[in-house]
């Protein structure tokens, strides 16, 4: 993307990076221990497991009720992903690829509606070369550039129905691998896809049985571990469904799709009020994400603790601040006309 800006972007984009780095270095400065970026992942990954669990051993015990449990765990589990996300580009553990490897996995386990980190990884770093373009296909994978019909909700909420772009994404994307995105599905999203359905399976059949007096039959497999499956639709599965659509709404919106020839125009930085019940559970992603594309190399929290400063430098050198046109725009960049 930066070998086809014009000059003046090139230029801006560079300055920016400059601000953002300065204001790095200058908390760095003030707090030394923000240099143990391995360490502090460390402790961020082991905080946010041992509070998932303990919110599972609450609910399992009936100390707190499932949508607490629910909506806590996806809390939690929002910084794993945020982590995964660093990993990608080397924060953590740069000499060591085991230990990265080995975090992606223990991520992987806790976050089972996602697919293969190591293949996400590989479409991610894609994804920063050509942001915005029909070539980008992580973005596309989670709605970018539909319209907000019942279509793009789905695909944001369940990554299977990604499926329904493969077709397009496949025709106008020469990096696109139909059978490698299939197979990131398996095993854990396959697992995941297993218990909800027979969660589903059983309470409909449920249902339908108690309303029509039908008598129908449920497996025995299924039925002889219902009380498991209901369990872990509140623990595993619900958390992994509500955390995943806030992120991938907050995502999709944020990102342009279309008229994007410079960084600068990849992003917008979304924080608007009314998405602080999504912001929430994906780390505040829309006020920060947009400082990523411009300055990749930062872990997620030093992104949090710079996000006032950060901003301010961003929307200075034209970075967008909740551009709401985009729903109309299908998240296409505005033209000029759009922004007066």
């Amino acid at each position: 993307m930066v070998s086809s800006m014009n000059r003046e972007d090139v230029k801006a984009l560079n300055i920016t990076r400059s601000k953002i780095k300065s204001a790095e270095d200058e908390l760095k400065q003030k707090h030394p221990f923000l240099a143990y970026q391995s360490a502090i992942s460390i402790l961020i990954a082991a905080g946010a497991i041992f509070l998932i669990i303990i919110t599972a051993t609450f609910y399992f015990f009936d100390q707190i009720p499932a949508i607490a449990a629910v909506l806590l765990i996806a809390f939690f589990t929002s910084f794993l992903h945020e982590l995964e996300h660093d990993i990608f580009h080397q924060q953590y553990f740069v000499n060591s690829k085991s230990a990265r490897n080995t975090l992606l996995a223990i991520l992987w386990l806790f976050k089972p509606n996602t697919i293969n980190p190591w293949i996400r990884k590989r479409i991610h770093l894609h994804h920063h070369k050509y942001s915005g373009k029909k070539e980008d296909i992580e973005e596309r994978m989670i709605g970018n550039g539909l319209s907000y019909g019942v279509l793009r909700f789905l695909i944001m909420a369940e990554p299977m129905f990604a499926l329904s772009q493969f077709r397009k994404v496949n025709r106008e994307s020469k990096a696109f691998r139909p059978m490698i995105m299939m197979s990131s599905l398996f095993p854990i999203h396959t697992i995941y896809t297993v218990i909800w359905i027979s969660w589903f399976a059983f309470h409909l059949v449920m249902f339908i049985d108690n309303t029509f007096g039908l008598d129908y039959m449920v497996a025995d497999v299924i039925a002889n571990h219902i009380q498991t499956i209901n369990f872990l639709m509140v623990v595993y599965i619900a958390p992994a469904i509500w955390r995943v659509f806030c992120l991938q709404f907050i995502s999709s919106t944020l990102h342009y799709y279309g008229g994007v020839d410079s960084v600068l125009k990849q992003t917008q930085i979304f924080d608007h009020w009314s998405t602080f019940p999504l912001q929430l559970f994906c780390c505040f992603f829309g006020k920060t994400h947009a400082v990523h594309h411009v300055y990749v190399n930062q872990p997620f929290y030093l992104r949090h603790m710079l996000g006032s400063k950060c901003k301010q430098i961003l929307v200075e050198a034209g970075t967008l601040n909740n551009d709401l046109g985009t729903f109309k725009r299908e998240n296409h960049y505005p033209i000029e006309q759009n922004l007066k």
